[in-house]
């Protein structure tokens, strides 16, 4: 294979990717969202980052930019790319504190996203300040039943238990040990329960 055939595929996804841009210029925000949704479900990844970052730079208001971080933060956070996905919840924090200050309790859904996604990075003492922060707002806002953050507590407490890495525990069918195999996940000292 010569070399110039070797850059043929990649010259071709940079002319589609131009022409999906060029297209997306005359596509309204919401228009963008729509097809970003589509593609992505339809497992066509590589279209719907491109959409997304075309809607990023057609968001005008505050919502549609509030919108726009979160569906980016969720879409490399499904693709496996929690550094990226972290980039664009703490975006959707810092929307959401300028739009009702630091204390409300509209941040508490973005944070708690940003803390999960710290979790899987296993960046345990930064989720957990995460967390805990918006637990606090949603407490401070709807009282002591703010059960929106509650499983993320659980996770958080479930994975920083006395004995742990503190990294987040993983299911016996996600830790595989190399084979076809599920990993053999070790019983607490205490099995079977009372």
């Amino acid at each position: 294979m010569s070399t110039a055939s070797a850059f043929r595929p990649r010259r071709a996804l940079l002319c589609l990717l131009a022409a999906l841009r060029l297209w997306a210029q005359e596509e309204t925000w919401e228009q963008l969202r729509d097809r970003a949704v589509r593609a992505s479900q339809e497992g066509r990844f590589r279209e719907a980052e491109a959409l997304l970052q075309a809607q990023l730079e057609r968001a005008q208001s505050w919502e549609q930019r509030d919108h726009t971080a979160r569906d980016l933060a969720e879409f490399y956070q499904l693709q496996g790319r929690p550094g990226e996905a972290e980039r664009f919840w703490r975006w959707a924090v810092e929307l959401r504190e300028a739009a009702g200050g630091p204390d409300s309790p509209e941040v508490a859904g973005p944070l708690l996203e940003l803390g999960r996604n710290l979790l899987v990075q296993a960046r345990v003492p930064d989720a957990a300040g995460a967390v805990e922060r918006a637990l606090g707002l949603l407490e401070k806002a709807h009282g002591a039943e703010a059960l929106e953050a509650l499983p993320a507590l659980a996770l958080l407490r479930r994975s920083t238990r006395p004995g742990t890495t503190g990294r987040p525990r993983r299911c016996c069918c996600c830790a595989r040990s190399g084979s076809a195999k599920p990993a053999r996940v070790p019983r607490p000292s205490s099995w079977p329960p009372n």
